[in-house]
């Protein structure tokens, strides 16, 4: 809008009719009824008895993680200094004095 003001441009050119307050009573003029209760639909039983699957995995792009926070109960694996040969976990990054 405030580029539109800014260049002169009505407003009312730049939105369709259809978001009129006009258009929006008129679509609900007849009514909005509640939909029934389940038992009272008439679903054909070829659609009752369709299998759904659900949406196959996809992998995400990119290169995956590489460190990854183990779930409860899981021990890190520790990682040793190719130097001095000291054990450490990803929590600890220090391996201590470096020879």
């Amino acid at each position: 809008m405030a580029v539109a003001r800014f260049k002169g441009v009505s407003i009312n050119l730049l939105v369709s009719n259809l978001y009129t307050t006009r258009f929006l009573k008129h679509a609900y003029e007849m009514g909005v009824n509640p939909v029934p209760d389940l038992k009272f639909w008439n679903i054909p039983d070829t659609i009752w008895n369709r299998i759904v699957l659900p949406w196959k995995k996809k992998n995400l792009p990119g290169r995956p993680k590489k460190l990854r926070i183990p779930s409860t109960g899981k021990k890190r694996k520790l990682q040793s200094c190719s130097k001095c040969g000291k054990k450490r976990t990803q929590e600890n990054n220090l391996f201590g004095t470096i020879i």
